[in-house]
C-alpha cells in the first residue's frame, strides 16, 4: 500500500504543481480558451490545489503509521475524490475535452480505494 501511496502522492503533485503554473500544459484548451481565459485559467489553478491537497493527504497516508480509522477516513475520501473526476472526464469525452484513458485511469483508482475503504468497514 505504501508504494502505491508513494506514486499517488509523487503524481498528484506533480500535476498541482502544473495546474498552479503552466496549466494549458495539461489542458489545451486554455490557449484557446478566448473570452473565458481568466475564469478557465481560475479553475484550473483551483484544481491544481485539489491535486496538491490530494496529493497531502496520500502523503500523511503513507508517512505516518497507518491505523484503521486513518485508512478508512484517508481512502473513502480518495475514492471519491477519484470518483469525481472519473465523471467529470466521462462527460468531457463525450464533449471532446478530455480523453479516455485519463477517465479509465481514475476509475481504476478510484476502485482501488474503494476497496481498501470497503476492506477497513469490515474491520
Amino acid at each position: 500500500m505504501k508504494i502505491l501511496l508513494l506514486i499517488h502522492t509523487i503524481i498528484e503533485l506533480a500535476i498541482g504543481v502544473i495546474l498552479l503554473v503552466v496549466p494549458q500544459l495539461l489542458m489545451p484548451v486554455l490557449e484557446t480558451a478566448g473570452d473565458g481565459e481568466a475564469i478557465a485559467f481560475s479553475l484550473a489553478r483551483g484544481a491544481g490545489f485539489a491535486a496538491l491537497s490530494v496529493a497531502l493527504l496520500s502523503g500523511l497516508m503513507m508517512m505516518r503509521p497507518i491505523n484503521g480509522d486513518l485508512r478508512f477516513v484517508g481512502a473513502g475520501t480518495l475514492a471519491a475524490f477519484h470518483l469525481g473526476l472519473t465523471i467529470t472526464f466521462l462527460l468531457n469525452v463525450f464533449a471532446g475535452l478530455s480523453s479516455l484513458p485519463i477517465v479509465v485511469l481514475h476509475g481504476v483508482l478510484t476502485l482501488i480505494f474503494l476497496v481498501i475503504f470497503l476492506w477497513n468497514v469490515r474491520r
